[in-house]
């Protein structure tokens, strides 16, 4: 457990040393003091433009941490704004007046008309957003970038509209049902994304704007981002809703189809017509093959359709086809750059064991599928980690499980899944405070190498272009374009690591390096964090950051240990938790590793 900080009064006397020791040592007691370091605001604001980076760094890191205890430094903030130096980058000022909140709010004009010059800037819009939520210029500036036509600035809008006041979440609302109703197929997108975000935000809200989209044509793309809005409302959701999938499945196709079946899967009961659909899409594919690719759509169709119709509209008409589908699974055939896909027998799989938990045949063709996956498992095929998993759900169905789950050992199935602690969060442990009485003399819990405490810097003029080319090529390799969306750069990495890591194939480093620099950039566009050079011991490494500096990811080491043998490839994983704000807690500064 971390040990308190000491007093106030002996924190600022540490603070005006001129030991770099002693002085980050102060800084980290006057951070433990957060809000109640008030007192302290104009002593860490004098370390700002201290000769020593490592003492700056600190010295911006505790200023957050007090946060709103630092309002009466807001003009000594905007004078050193004022005043250009190299040893006073805007960004970091921007990150401060941002802690302190709305007492800020004499730093709007500035920060606005630095807005003005770069819209980009995440560090810049993350302060307006802090010190003025409730501002009507501030969430208008938040809702013209989420609503543009433009697919970039509207990915960069929606990272912060979550974020919005409650008046910023009804005018969004506002904007949302004048978009979805227009003629322009772009604001209409646009709404829809907005839409997705914002779902879970104000589901009474949403539900009127989904239903209307789903009447809609099912080959707009505004479909999907309203199945998306779907499946983040609580449940249980209205009837019309329901209806209004099953209407999408029934003229949809391809991935959206696919997104409406894994909807309707989770929203449940309500349209009497499900079954029948559900079983027809089950026999019209039931010839269907397991592939990657689009040629494997139609064997994901059908495996979404069995684990909806088992979940929520049971029918024994569904065991045979089903069994014939999944015993004649081990013999699929890829073509061409097509491998094998387990995804889909793992879902059909536990839809036989929930709709006939006694067949002897269901548990036969189980086990051939556990055979035939275990023997897979050196050729490229995707989705054997995840086959696995739903098996494990599928044998506990039977009342027969211990005598499968010897089986499925026997094969070679492990009875408890070995990558399961690759799937959790980084939890955040404390660090104890260094020993304020000792630090003059290398005592305590400091490293005598200042190169031990983590720091970042931004990327120069020269080390730009070769990050850029270093994510062409990882796009090259994902078969993506550079600007395609992060979601679907995520998610080729995943596959990309799935296939890789139950292959023979022997990668250069610099193949993984541009996979991990395609993935951070999909993160960063994601996200809005900044690419960065961390520096956290021995090492500096590409890294991407959070504009208050609390986390750090590491995008090539990342994809490194994705590849060592016992780890589940998480890539998409961490991208969708990230992406939804399932962030373990940090303050700003820490440099959380996240990943």
């Amino acid at each position: 457990m971390a040990r308190k900080p000491e007093p106030i009064e002996i924190v600022r006397a540490k603070l005006d040393s001129t030991d770099e020791k002693t002085l980050v040592a102060a800084l980290e007691h006057a951070a433990a003091h957060r809000l109640g370091g008030r007192d302290l605001a104009l002593n860490v604001l004098n370390l700002f433009e201290d000769p020593n980076p490592l003492v700056q760094q600190h010295a911006y890191q505790t200023f957050q941490a007090i946060g709103a205890g630092a309002s009466e430094c807001v003009p000594l903030l905007l004078a050193m704004a004022a005043r250009s130096a190299p040893n006073r980058p805007f960004n970091r000022l921007a990150v401060s007046l941002g802690a302190i909140g709305p007492s800020a709010v004499e730093a709007l004009p500035m920060l606005r008309e630095r807005y003005r010059v770069d819209p980009d800037n995440a560090h810049v819009l993350m302060a307006i957003l802090k010190i003025a939520a409730d501002d009507r210029e501030t969430i208008d500036i938040f809702l013209d970038q989420a609503f543009s036509p433009d697919f970039g600035t509207s990915m960069g809008g929606l990272m912060y509209i979550e974020r919005l006041s409650r008046l910023g979440l009804d005018l969004a609302f506002d904007r949302i049902r004048l978009g979805i109703d227009s003629t322009d197929a772009a604001i209409r997108t646009a709404a829809s994304r907005v839409l997705a975000r914002l779902a879970a935000k104000r589901p009474e809200a949403a539900i009127a704007p989904i239903t209307a989209l789903l009447g809609s044509p099912p080959d707009r793309e505004e479909v999907f981002d309203a199945l998306n809005a779907l499946m983040s409302l609580p449940l249980p959701v209205p009837s019309a809703l329901v209806e209004g999938v099953i209407r999408v499945i029934e003229s949809g196709k391809g991935m959206t189809r696919m997104r409406a079946l894994d909807a309707l899967g989770r929203v449940g009961a309500g349209a009497t017509r499900a079954q029948p659909v559900l079983l027809g899409l089950i026999r019209s594919n039931v010839r269907s093959v397991p592939v990657s690719g689009e040629r494997g759509w139609p064997a994901g169709e059908l495996a979404a359709a069995a684990l909806a119709l088992a979940r929520h509209y049971p029918s024994k008409d569904a065991v045979d086809p089903l069994l014939a589908w999944l015993s004649a699974m081990p013999d699929a055939r890829p073509q061409g750059r097509e491998w094998v896909s387990f995804r889909s027998a793992g879902d059909v799989a536990k839809a036989l064991a929930m709709l006939d938990p006694t067949s002897a045949a269901v548990q036969f063709a189980i086990l051939a599928a556990i055979a035939s996956s275990r023997s897979a498992l050196g050729s490229p095929n995707a989705g054997v980690v995840d086959f696995e998993r739903r098996v494990r759900e599928a044998l506990s169905f039977f009342p027969n499980a211990d005598d499968l789950f010897r089986r499925a050992e026997a094969l070679g199935m492990a009875r408890v899944d070995p990558f399961a602690e690759a799937d959790m969060p980084v939890e955040d442990v404390p660090e104890p405070l260094p020993d304020l009485s000792t630090t003059a003399d290398a005592s305590g819990s400091l490293s005598a190498d200042p190169r031990a405490t983590p720091r970042t810097f931004l990327i120069d003029d020269q080390m730009r272009p070769v990050l850029d080319r270093m994510v062409r090529h990882g796009s090259e390799l994902l078969e993506v374009t550079v600007n395609a969306e992060p979601i679907e750069v995520a998610a080729a990495t995943n596959a990309w690591l799935t296939r890789v890591k139950y292959s023979s194939l022997l990668l250069p480093p610099e193949t993984g390096q541009a996979i991990g620099a395609a993935f951070g950039e999909a993160l960063r566009r994601q996200l809005g964090w900044d690419w960065r050079l961390f520096h956290g011991g021995e090492d500096v490494t590409l890294a991407l950051a959070s504009p208050d500096d609390a986390f750090v990811h590491l995008p090539l080491a990342f994809i490194s240990r994705q590849l060592e043998p016992r780890r589940s490839p998480t890539a998409l994983l961490l991208f969708n938790m990230l992406a939804q704000g399932q962030i373990p807690p940090s303050k700003a500064g820490a440099f959380t590793e996240i990943g």
